[in-house]
């Protein structure tokens, strides 16, 4: 007897992180089949998610067609990092003068006439984004393998 299930629809993908385990490879073999329909159906869905998923997406699911794992890079971890630390950056240094005076002795102080976190942020950013574009290329290039076989 067939286990009944729940109707295939955005509130359900989103609320369930249906796309987050198909594209990890944490979605049972039925619940793949049933979103890939979904997906037909409603190819605007797809449209939804960034470039950067979609090529992870693609190449994870080329290797899993050829049995292949895929390892996690380290650069891939670094760049996690330098995005998290860039993200707090710009928080501090949007909020930091609301913080009162230990705030400001601590976020303020001057470095070439302006406060420190004034100078980190953007640098922060801008390691940030070239961690993000090293790492998609080293994953590209290190996995190349994989989809230059069918050309």
């Amino acid at each position: 007897m067939p286990v009944p299930t729940m109707p295939m629809d955005r509130e359900f993908i989103v609320r369930n992180q249906i796309a987050e385990r198909y594209i990890s490879g944490r979605l049972p073999l039925r619940g793949a089949q049933e979103f890939e329909r979904y997906c037909l159906q409603h190819p605007d869905l797809i449209d939804e998610l960034g470039l950067p998923e979609r090529v992870h997406a693609g190449l994870r699911l080329l290797a899993a067609s050829r049995n292949v794992v895929l390892a996690a890079e380290g650069y891939g971890k670094h760049k996690t990092i330098s995005q998290i630390t860039a993200i707090l950056a710009v928080l501090v240094l949007m909020s930091y003068e609301e913080w009162g005076p230990i705030g400001k002795a601590i976020f303020g102080f001057p470095l070439f006439g302006k406060p420190w976190v004034a100078w980190f942020t953007p640098l922060a950013i801008w390691v940030s984004v070239i961690l993000t574009f090293t790492s998609g290329a080293l994953y590209l290039w290190r996995n190349r393998n994989l989809y230059l076989q069918d050309m």
